[in-house]
Formats: C-alpha cells, structure tokens, sequence
C-alpha cells in the first residue's frame, strides 16, 4: 500500500532512481533549470504593469470580457497541448522506457486536473463539466457574454500568434516541456489579479476556474499549478543537457516574449 501513497513523490523517486541506472547526470541537469527559471522569472512577462490594472480594477467590464474571450483561445488549446506532451514523452524511450512511463504518469497527474478528476475515496470522482476548459466557459457565461458574442469574438494578433506558435510546436517535445513551465507559472502569477478584476464584475471566485488555478500556498484556491510546474520541471531534467541548453534558453525567451506580448494587448484595453 505504500507504493501507491503520494503518486507525486513516488514517481519523482522512479525517475532519479531510473536516471542513476543508465547514468544521466539527472541532478546537474536540475542547475542548468535553475539557470533558466531564473532567467524566466527575471523576464518583463512577470513584471507587467497590467497585473496591477487588473489587481486595482482598472479594466471596466468591457475590457475585462475582451481579456476573456481574447484568453478563451489559448485555455482551449492548453488541453491539446498537455494531452500531446503526455504522448510525445514517448521519445524518452530511446533512452529508458521506465523513464518513459515515469514521466507519462507525472503528467497525467494533470491531465486528471484539467478535465475534472478529483481525489476520492477507492474511485476517481469528477464531471467533465469540472474541466478547466468548460470552468472557464461558465466565467465568460457568468460575465453575461452571449454565444453570438462569443462565436464572433476577433482574436488580438498577439493571442493569434501565440495560438500558431504552438499549433506549430506540437510535434516538438522541448517546446512543449518549456511552454507548460511558463504557462503554470504564468498561472500563479496572473490568476490572483485576474480573480480580483473578475470578482469586480459578479463573478462567485470561490468555485469555479479561479479557485482551482493558483499555487497550493494560496488558501483562497485550492490550485496546484506549482505542483504542476515542478512535474514538468522533473520531467524536462531528463532531456536537457549541457548541448542543448542554448536551444531550451532561446525557447524560453520567444515563449515569455509571446506571452508578454498577448498581456501588452491587454494592457491596451486600460485606455
């Protein structure tokens, strides 16, 4: 019964012990994703005025359904990128399939996450209606947005471009792994603002998509996104290496620079 207690620290286990067997220097890798979260988190995406716009409820509700409908966009496609970064780790293979499966299993930790799986005791509790996709349809339903609007929503060109960009990264592995690491962290760093504008306008955060996105050092959500984070991070100390590392940094830049540039077209809607 032990093996099956805390599936997060057991497969986080499995993969150091596998990565010992066939010699990856599985902790030095941890430095270089050190280097680049640092570096990440050093980037203007984290520092971005419209954070305290949304934080102090600048955006009137005009703004603030746009920011929604334009986020809807890239929230519907976060599913199809976990789900493709679940079947891409099977290149791992080639190096260990336990390694393999290690990681296939830490992401499907969230996979249970986004599409509404809860804990439960001796079966998996959950409603599809309890997917992250489908919470934050019911935000943009409890803004008053009607389907018309919805379906006839003009997506900015920022939002456009980092839509593309990862429709076209989705054969790729290490886009993928970098992508989810700033997405989870974007999740943290947003998600209290973007709470505090949507509260502004009726929305009951309590439940719902704000209360489940967070980290789990926020009491007023019940967010795992750092765990998340951390089981990409595990992940990613697999395939990154002292040759590649230049190819992961420039990654991490056009990523944070896409992101930063949807948040400067919403930092628009202010005036």
């Amino acid at each position: 019964m032990s093996q099956i207690i805390n599936p997060r620290i057991q497969a986080y286990k499995s993969i150091e012990n596998n990565a010992k067997r066939i010699n990856l220097d599985y902790k030095g890798n941890a430095k270089l994703i050190d280097k680049l979260l640092l570096e990440m988190r050093k980037h203007r995406l984290f520092s971005h005025p419209v954070f305290e716009a949304l934080r102090d409820g600048v955006l009137n509700k005009k703004a603030v359904c746009n920011l929604h409908l334009d986020y809807r966009l890239i929230v519907k496609q976060f599913t199809d990128l976990i789900l493709i970064t679940q079947f891409k780790t099977r290149e791992l293979s080639s190096l260990s399939d336990n390694l393999f499966m290690d990681s296939r299993f830490l992401i499907t930790l969230n996979i249970f996450d986004e599409l509404g799986f809860w804990p439960g005791d001796k079966q998996y509790l959950g409603n599809p209606n309890l997917s992250h996709f489908m919470l934050f349809d019911k935000v943009i339903e409890d803004l008053n947005i009607s389907e018309e609007e919805k379906n006839n929503f003009k997506n900015s060109v920022e939002a456009k471009y980092l839509y593309e960009y990862l429709e076209n990264s989705m054969n790729d592995l290490h886009r993928l792994l970098v992508y989810l690491i700033i997405t989870e962290e974007g999740a943290m760093y947003y998600s209290p603002a973007m709470r505090k504008s949507a509260k502004q306008y009726g929305i009951d955060v309590s439940k719902g998509y704000y209360n489940v996105h967070g980290d789990t050092n926020d009491t007023l959500t019940e967010g795992e996104d750092d765990l998340h984070q951390e089981d990409i991070v595990k992940i990613m100390q697999i395939v990154i290496t002292e040759e590649n590392y230049l190819q992961f940094e420039s990654t991490f830049h056009t990523l944070c620079e896409l992101w930063a540039n949807f948040w400067d077209a919403q930092y628009k809607r202010v005036n």
